[in-house]
């Protein structure tokens, strides 16, 4: 049914970092980027169809010597971050961007993890992706 007057709505403008709890045996480097796998674990991101991008890490967290869920990864999953990326021409700009693992950007799509919408461009240097976390592609 339509409204017929204003509501009150619960809003998340401070939800810009989040926690997940991490899969058993990983270590989340801050400034890497985080996946999340098929089972809900926080993890590095592979080359997998599997894998979703959360966002960046906020902060280092290590799970090596535990089960999955004994640490929390606290994760940025909205905005714009810069991050490296040497290969990237300046008409790359609004062109989806993928990653093979924490720290590896590329333009390829396929069995790669989607993470975001190049924004911005250094060229040779690195580019500003707009995360766009939970979507396997654009």
């Amino acid at each position: 049914m339509a409204l017929s007057a204003a509501r009150e709505v619960a809003r998340f403008v401070d939800q810009q970092i989040r926690s997940f709890p991490i899969a058993a045996a990983v270590k989340i480097w801050k400034g890497g980027l985080v996946a999340i796998s098929a089972a809900g674990f926080a993890k590095i991101p592979a080359a997998s169809v599997a894998d979703v991008c959360a966002g960046v890490a906020h902060e280092t967290a290590d799970n090596t010597a535990g089960a999955a869920g004994a640490v929390f990864a606290k994760v940025q999953t909205l905005g714009d971050v810069v991050l490296p990326f040497a290969a990237a021409a300046q008409t790359d700009l609004g062109v989806p961007i993928y990653c093979t693992d924490d720290s590896v950007l590329t333009l390829t799509s396929t069995n790669n993890v989607y993470v975001g919408l190049i924004v911005g461009v250094t060229v040779g240097v690195d580019v500003t992706v707009r995360l766009d976390s939970f979507r396997t592609a654009p």
